[in-house]
């Protein structure tokens, strides 16, 4: 029987994803913004209150970094804050 090899980062696409949600998620002062906002786009909540802050987390992980799961980060985001788009509603 073949085992299949997560590919995963702590259940996240990449590291760079699961770097960005893991400070969203721990820091109180993040994740207060991002629980407190309206954006319905990861990218939304990036340009309306991140980038005046800051232009990545602690870790060096670039908020607008290529190689981020704008998907899952969109998803977050709506959980987080309890937004929803039109085809969700």
């Amino acid at each position: 029987m073949a085992v299949e090899k997560d590919t995963t980062y702590n259940g996240w696409k990449n590291y760079e994803t699961w770097n960005v949600v893991l400070w969203l998620d721990n820091d109180e002062g993040l994740h207060s913004l991002v629980r407190n906002s309206n954006s319905e786009t990861y990218l939304d909540f990036v340009y309306e209150y991140l980038l005046e802050l800051a232009q990545a987390t602690p870790d060096g992980v670039e908020f607008l970094d290529r190689d981020l799961d704008h998907d899952a980060l969109d998803e977050y985001v709506r959980e987080t804050n309890g937004t929803t788009t039109n085809n969700e509603e």
